[in-house]
């Protein structure tokens, strides 16, 4: 009898032994809740970033990432200077981030994780994100630019198909047959294309703005001629006004989707707003060069950053190891936001096959001409209050040319001297 007590005891302690066990286990397994900010804001681009985030939470048992639309990345910077960053964000350029230790690098991660190789990553968008020996921004994909065109457009125009061989001059003598009064109501209906940026422009045609070291080199022949050239398509009515972009909404985007404009310089992230287009055919060709010069593209990146206020950077980590990774990659392949960093799934059947557009690799060529923005830390907010409002000024006749270029001089020059 002394026996049987003995070991009914011995099994009511074992068994509230395991129940405890069975607690501490439920207590461990909570999960962990994770911020992810995006401002990417195109409706394609927003059911892209949710499906990431679903995919991930379906993987993950131990952490949920919440997905936060953010109107522009000032909410972001106004949620850091608050306190409440979120843990994960998605940025374009790091450089303001690190002098503020906003964020936090990135290596130690990569180091420790064998199954991440930066290698695998295109140079230009990994360098884009280093600052020293540190990494910032995990790439997720970069923008390189193409010229988009209207094939049925161009057919009624008897006009070759633009291709690697065109010029600046060439841009200029199409655009100018395409615009046209289709409706023969004495109104342009039906235009060749639209304004390229400025400052793009000034690098295409041999020029520059501002050094990596912040001087102002605006004050060239190659910059004039760029900028009159862009006068000129505004005066010979070959580019649609403010108001007649905004109508309708999208901009440019909506009056190429309506088969009013011929041809237009198209970032890779515009790539799923076009992809509903069945009342024509068109299709991208590498940027124009001028005569004499090396082709030029537009380039930027995006990638994420991990903020220093997280408290799960670990966790946090694995995120961005799936979104920047195959699994992550491979959905924003298919949804075309940009072109994927991993050089393998850029490079794969499956993105260059479907179509349109066809000759979608030129965005991935793109990179080797890529010209990024000065690495300056002031850049945003010169180009802001300086650069696009005496461009502005210049392009509505308020302004010389001469009176334009000592402008944009005198304000870095004041940036410099303040920094």
């Amino acid at each position: 009898m002394r026996i049987l007590v003995f070991y009914l005891a011995m099994l009511a302690t074992v068994s509230l032994l395991g129940s405890g066990c069975s607690i501490k286990k439920e207590v461990k397994s909570k999960k962990i809740t994770l911020r992810y900010g995006n401002f990417e804001g195109s409706p394609a681009q927003i059911s892209l970033n949710k499906t990431v985030v679903d995919e991930f939470n379906k993987r993950h048992t131990d952490i949920e990432v919440k997905y936060e639309r953010a109107e522009n990345y000032d909410k972001i910077l106004v949620q850091m200077a608050g306190g409440t960053a979120p843990d994960v964000f998605y940025y374009c350029g790091v450089d303001a981030l690190v002098a503020k230790g906003a964020i936090i690098d990135l290596m130690p991660f990569i180091n420790k994780n064998k199954e991440v190789n930066i290698k695998d990553y295109f140079s230009p968008v990994v360098d884009f994100f280093k600052c020293g020996e540190g990494l910032y921004a995990f790439p997720l994909h970069f923008g390189a630019s193409a010229l988009i065109y209207n094939k049925a457009l161009f057919d009624k125009s008897s006009l070759k198909y633009p291709d690697e061989t065109w010029t600046w001059t060439d841009f200029f003598k199409a655009a100018k047959v395409l615009t046209k009064d289709t409706d023969n109501d004495s109104r342009i209906d039906q235009f060749g294309t639209t304004r390229p940026d400025t400052w793009f422009m000034i690098q295409s045609f041999g020029g520059e703005v501002i050094e990596s070291d912040g001087r102002c080199v605006i004050d060239s022949p190659e910059s004039r001629d760029a900028l009159q050239f862009l006068l000129n398509l505004e005066r010979d009515g070959i580019i649609p006004s403010t108001v007649q972009l905004e109508q309708g909404g999208w901009g440019e985007l909506a009056l190429f989707s309506r088969g009013k404009l011929g041809m237009f310089i198209i970032s890779a992230f515009m790539l799923p707003s076009l992809k509903d287009i069945k009342a024509f055919e068109w299709d991208v060709a590498p940027l124009p060069k001028r005569e004499g010069k090396m082709r030029v593209t537009s380039f930027g990146s995006g990638g994420l950053c991990i903020s220093s206020q997280s408290k799960h950077p670990k966790e946090t980590f694995q995120f961005v190891k799936f979104y920047c990774g195959e699994p992550g990659q491979k959905i924003l392949s298919k949804g075309r936001n940009c072109i994927p960093a991993l050089k393998s799934i850029a490079y794969s059947p499956e993105y260059f096959c479907s179509s349109p557009p066809e000759h979608i690799k030129v965005f991935v060529d793109a990179i080797e001409d890529g010209r990024t923005w000065p690495r300056v830390l002031w850049f945003d907010e010169f180009r802001r209050t300086v650069f696009v409002p005496q461009t502005d000024l210049f392009f509505l006749g308020r302004q010389t040319l001469e009176g334009t270029i000592k402008a944009i001089t005198d304000g870095a020059n004041r940036f410099l001297e303040n920094r």
